[in-house]
């Protein structure tokens, strides 16, 4: 029973990230990110920004649960433990940090023309 709410948590928390970061793309173009940054207002901005936060934050959880898997915390490294799927975990966490690096520089882009647009 504990197994079964266990994984319908999991997959209530994967739809609602999944939900969440849906309008903060981290494959678009940084072009066509800079084009469209330069033709919305502050307000916009502002949004897009908000949007890009939430999205980042949403994947912080799932990394940090990854890196303790892996043992990369003071703990793994004092008990020299490796888990059998490692270079699994490793791959998952290397594409969710991929993720954030992505969406990240997009928001700097929606963040620095919004400084520009605010006069700062």
């Amino acid at each position: 029973m504990r197994g079964l709410l266990l994984i319908l948590m999991i997959v209530g928390m994967v739809a609602y990230v999944t939900g969440c970061s849906s309008k903060a793309s981290e494959d678009k173009p940084l072009d066509q990110v800079k084009a469209e940054a330069q033709k919305m207002n502050a307000d916009q901005l502002q949004a897009k920004v908000a949007e890009y936060k939430q999205a980042i934050e949403a994947k912080k959880p799932e990394i940090e649960k990854l890196q303790k898997e892996l043992g990369t915390g003071l703990t793994g490294v004092l008990s020299g433990k490796k888990p059998e799927n490692a270079d699994e975990l490793k791959a998952k966490l290397e594409k969710l940090q991929a993720s954030v690096k992505a969406l990240t520089e997009r928001m700097e882009i929606y963040a620095s023309e919004l400084k520009s647009k605010q006069g700062g």
